[in-house]
């Protein structure tokens, strides 16, 4: 029986009464969110999965309960942005190992910090002004970003030879660096245009997209259109 999930999360623009109505730290906020829930018995592990769907770190075998705690930021002065979140999650393994002996907790552990510049001059708010629209003989608003992103599993323990094996105590992690820098560009209200070149790095050479070998380049071209 899993019973329920409990999930609680806080936030706020915790400078905002302390700071004038035009300061630019008024729009820092501020984040945690916590979850505990129970895990189906089984290959029911969290899983690590690249941008187009690769899987560098398959499930292994899980019982008890899977915690979260997450730290965010995100702050928009004026034309640019910051964005930042910390994620770690703990997984028991409860009866797992030969002779139903319990396991060290399998740890799943991501971040990122991501930057916008809107090099038009808008304000980055949720709804980016179009006063010089393409059909009104303008730019558009056009958008440089960047974002770093790790995401990583492994194993409590680190006694011992690390190893593959989903019953291991001391598993053999795993994790997913990413580079992305690109350029949004909004030609026009409800429209947007995304390029984004992608480098990822992987620590094991033998769970990647291509065995032997950790690095990798690619790029997205994408067309949104909101009706």
């Amino acid at each position: 029986r899993l019973g329920p999930t409990y999930a609680g999360r806080v936030s706020g623009a915790v400078l905002r009464p302390l700071v004038g109505d035009e300061a630019a730290l008024r729009s820092l906020r501020l984040g945690i969110a916590y979850t505990n829930g129970r895990l189906p018995e089984g290959l029911n592990s969290l899983r690590g999965e690249t941008p187009y769907g690769f899987d560098y770190f398959e499930p292994v075998y899980v019982k008890g309960r899977r915690q979260r705690l997450g730290f965010e930021l995100d702050w928009t002065p004026g034309p640019t942005s910051l964005r930042a979140e910390w994620i770690q999650t703990r997984e028991d393994r409860l009866g797992q190992g030969l002779g139903d002996r319990d396991l060290s907790d399998l740890l799943g552990t991501g971040w990122y910090v991501s930057g916008t510049w809107l090099v038009t001059g808008q304000d980055k708010d949720q709804n980016i002004s179009m006063r010089r629209a393409v059909i009104r003989g303008g730019p558009g608003a056009i958008e440089l970003a960047a974002r770093y992103e790790v995401l990583g599993f492994g194993s409590a323990s680190t006694d011992g030879p690390p190893e593959r094996n989903p019953r291991a105590d001391h598993i053999l992690g795993n994790s997913d660096r990413i580079w992305s820098a690109g350029v949004n560009w909004y030609p026009m209200e409800h429209v947007k245009v995304v390029a984004n070149a992608i480098h990822e790095d992987f620590e094991d050479s033998q769970r990647t997209p291509k065995a032997g070998e950790t690095s990798f380049w690619s790029g997205v071209l994408r067309l949104q259109i909101v009706f």
